[in-house]
């Protein structure tokens, strides 16, 4: 008999949480749960919001904007680094704790169901992920210093001027000497701003002097791919795809990272 019993399964993914609570009036004793910090068996680190901009607005009206403002800061210090002490009065970590699931998605709303009842429960961690800490202005942030971190004398060289005619020129991302980069991230490949970026690159070939060119793309983690559907990976590799052969007609290269230190690094060796 037992071996027609089917056993459940075990739940392949184990993580630690942390949650991040905020007490918008100072020692007033009421806090609530802004942040949830995932660490997963790799030792990497997540960081999720709990409460979006248009909850944020209905709870506090004009205070919001000031709050919203404190909830991105403080993301973007911990994304820096898993050491990071807290910037400001009103900021309480909570305590870490384990689980498993099915996914890292699973873990989040595990984490959320036990700290957050503001939370929106979205369908999956990309919604959970609006804030600039995660957009495309933030990730060349995050590159651009870093690379200056590492070599100070090249920060003139981002956002840079560069000629495409004899009257025409447009600021591109990243310039040293005969080489030109834009930074890109995946998740704003769909809007407008990612268009533009791939026809700056195509215009660079009316510059002579522009020996090398590359778009550098950030690429999905095995996280973001888990809270895609297929079809969301699928229309992404389509567009990937068309993205590169408009730019190799071009003679521009595009380059695939995952992270900001790689992308970086791609910059730092250019410098050398």
């Amino acid at each position: 008999m037992l071996s027609n019993l089917v056993f459940p399964q075990s739940p392949p993914v184990f993580a630690e949480w942390q949650p991040i609570f905020l007490e918008p009036i100072v020692n007033s004793g009421e806090r609530i749960t802004i942040l949830i910090i995932i660490k997963d068996a790799e030792g990497k680190f997540h960081i999720n919001r709990t409460i979006d901009e248009v909850l944020l607005k209905s709870l506090y009206a004009r205070k919001s904007s000031q709050i919203n403002g404190l909830i991105e800061y403080l993301a973007t210090i911990i994304s820096k680094s898993p050491n990071w002490e807290i910037p400001f009065e009103g900021i309480y970590p909570g305590d870490w704790y384990k689980a498993a699931d099915f996914s890292l998605e699973g873990i989040l709303k595990q984490a959320l169901s036990l700290t957050s009842s503001l939370s929106t429960y979205a369908d999956h961690l990309e919604e959970t992920l609006k804030p600039s800490v995660r957009n495309n202005s933030r990730w060349f942030e995050d590159v651009r210093d870093l690379v200056v971190k590492s070599n100070p004398s090249l920060a003139t060289n981002f956002d840079r001027e560069v000629a495409v005619a004899k009257n025409v020129s447009y600021k591109y991302n990243f310039n040293y000497k005969s080489f030109v980069a834009n930074l890109l991230d995946f998740k704003g490949i769909n809007n407008q701003k990612s268009q533009t970026s791939i026809l700056q690159m195509q215009l660079l070939s009316n510059n002579t002097l522009v020996k090398n060119k590359e778009l550098i793309l950030q690429m999905p983690t095995k996280f973001d791919l888990e809270a895609m559907s297929l079809q969301k990976k699928e229309n992404l590799d389509e567009k990937i795809i068309i993205f590169s052969e408009l730019l190799s007609s071009h003679n521009v290269n595009l380059i695939k990272v995952e992270t900001a230190e790689e992308a970086s690094a791609k910059l730092l060796a250019i410098a050398v």
